[in-house]
């Protein structure tokens, strides 16, 4: 779906499934590099609730995956759901509903598994799922987007890479002379992402 199309309202999906035992293992990949306009959408957030942009796309996901069940006629399900970056946040979220809603999406808990890959963080909810899982790259700021003191969170248990302790050096730069540098002191990785966003 939208693989081909974007547009801030769009979301490329791809959904496959096969056969194994009694269940359908439905395959949810969501496009989260090379989306285009898409990217404008992420910076609309909303006024309270998830972040907008990522709630929106979300409610898309869903519809897409409950026509495809009725389409396909599945009984049972296992599902498996990846995401990067914007679609990891997206995913994320798709997760959530999915464990709130085992009926509707003919599955259970233990057959769902969600993995998300440097996720924007934008649910307004603080329910942890054990089977959905961000792995989330201490050195990269796109986890880090929206500020802390909004309380968002991911619906999944967070996985990380990149040791928290690792330090860099801080550089300041003047555009106005050419290469000038100087190094200002360092800070640890971890921390730089969310200094960062906040100076931003």
């Amino acid at each position: 779906y939208d693989m081909d199309h974007t547009s801030m309202d769009s979301m490329g999906v791809v959904i496959g499934r096969k056969k194994i035992g009694e269940k359908d293992v439905i395959a949810v990949a969501l496009r989260g590099d090379g989306y285009g306009v898409e990217m404008a959408a992420n910076f609309i957030s909303g006024s309270d609730g998830d972040i907008q942009a990522f709630s929106e796309a979300e409610s898309l996901v869903e519809s897409r995956v409950s026509a495809y069940l009725e389409d396909h006629s599945v009984i049972a399900a296992k599902f498996w759901v990846v995401g990067y970056s914007r679609s990891g946040a997206v995913a994320d979220l798709f997760g959530r509903e999915l464990n709130k809603n085992l009926s509707e999406y003919r599955t259970t808990a233990d057959d769902i598994y969600v993995y998300t890959f440097s996720a924007a963080i934008g649910s307004s909810e603080d329910t942890v799922y054990e089977n959905i899982h961000n792995i989330v790259d201490l050195r990269d700021g796109v986890n880090y987007i929206y500020p802390r003191s909004w309380s968002l969170s991911c619906s999944g248990v967070a996985e990380y890479i990149g040791d928290p302790e690792e330090a860099i050096t801080v550089k300041i730069y003047a555009l106005s002379e050419e290469g000038y540098s100087q190094d200002i002191g360092e800070m640890k990785t971890a921390d730089f992402p969310h200094d960062f966003i906040g100076f931003l």
